[in-house]
């Protein structure tokens, strides 16, 4: 079953009531996270520094919080929480997208939201810009200035596990624009070296552009390495859709 752009097991029997979800890259658009906190009752931690994401994000909470969406100044665009002019990403327009997520009513203690950036350590990082757009990265191109970009907190997956006292989380939500080829190999030591197998992610959801056709950041041999060392480890491809939205499901244990 299609959930905005992830095509998913229909039964979403992987994840359960009370789970906890990690959701790196969130844009203008976190229906998916919203979605996935309404529809499966999971807890649901959503990251992204980016100025235009953390505007967004705190929009759509508020929305959540008081039951009352922005004021849609035309179906394209609203006006945030701090008053700025802003637009969703895609096409759905500002009064669909807020209309579905009043719809979809989650609790707000199922969602959180932090101006974290993931990487496969922790430290501090430039986080470069598109050339038009909300999508930053932490892979410099040819083309980046070192001088622009903006400073951002960079932590890796099992710090944020530590921090949040998360032991288990269900589901990992990963769209960081290319990067996912330097996280996926520490992602996968960190499984195989710390955790017992119960505790890995039962569902991962890449949009995985580093193997996207025409996206400035592919690098598609570096993205395939990945693909393989998640299916050497135990994952296995449960849907390839629009060009890089890959769904892996963690194969039972054969013991």
């Amino acid at each position: 079953v299609k959930v905005r752009m992830f095509d998913v097991p229909r039964d979403m029997c992987f994840l359960r009531p009370g789970d906890v979800v990690y959701g790196f890259g969130c844009g203008e658009d976190i229906s998916f996270d919203i979605a996935l906190a309404g529809m499966y009752s999971v807890k649901v931690r959503m990251f992204d520094p980016t100025p235009r994401a953390v505007a967004h994000a705190h929009t759509v909470l508020h929305t959540i919080a008081t039951h009352t969406a922005p004021a849609a100044i035309t179906k394209k665009k609203y006006i945030d929480t701090a008053g700025v002019e802003r637009e969703v990403s895609g096409s759905i327009g500002a009064e669909r997208y807020f209309a579905a997520i009043l719809e979809t009513d989650p609790a707000k203690d199922q969602l959180e939201f932090h101006a974290f950036a993931l990487g496969a350590t922790d430290g501090r990082q430039k986080f470069y810009p598109p050339k038009q757009g909300v999508s930053h990265t932490l892979v410099q191109s040819s083309s980046s200035d070192q001088t622009e970009g903006l400073d951002v907190e960079v932590r890796s997956i099992p710090s944020l596990m530590q921090t949040f006292g998360d032991k288990y989380v269900a589901m990992l939500k990963i769209d960081i624009e290319g990067f996912e080829i330097e996280v996926i190999p520490e992602l996968v030591r960190f499984w195989q070296t710390s955790l017992p197998r119960a505790q890995w992610p039962r569902l991962l959801a890449f949009d995985m552009d580093s193997i996207r056709k025409g996206h400035p950041r592919r690098n598609e041999p570096a993205a395939r390495r990945c693909m393989k060392l998640l299916t050497d480890a135990g994952y296995q491809q449960f849907s390839w859709t629009g060009g890089a939205d890959i769904v892996y499901l963690l194969r039972p244990s054969s013991s």
